[in-house]
């Protein structure tokens, strides 16, 4: 089994849900669930994947939440968008949501750490 070593790049970006943040294209996709919960889904843009061996979180303030899925055969990127289902109260205050964003062919990702704002 092939184990890749990458390089990190610590970036930086803001993230409204649902909105693109940074170049590889970040989005954070909600969709409620019930009155009190709701299911987060990354996506990147066409070109770029997201880092399996990273695996993104949703820093909150009071812990830390992994997001979920399937990974491609070598376990380095995930093959669909992650999910994470979770209370609302943990995306307030201050919540960012943390992921390697790498492009196709390149040898670095990068660290994306992105506010998360689901304020109206």
């Amino acid at each position: 089994m092939r184990r890749a070593a990458y390089p990190l790049l610590l970036a930086t970006a803001c993230v409204t849900a649902g909105t693109p943040a940074v170049p590889g294209g970040l989005v954070v996709r909600t969709s409620v669930i019930s009155r009190d919960s709701v299911l987060l889904a990354l996506e990147v843009a066409p070109g770029t994947r997201i880092n399996a061996r990273l695996l993104p979180a949703l820093e909150g303030a009071r812990d830390t939440l992994r997001f979920a899925g399937t990974v491609d055969a070598l376990g380095d990127y995930f093959a669909a968008a992650p999910t994470l289902r979770t209370a609302k109260a943990a995306l307030l205050p201050r919540a960012q949501v943390v992921a390697g964003i790498c492009d196709e062919g390149a040898s670095v990702c990068h660290v994306v750490r992105a506010p998360i704002d689901l304020t109206p």
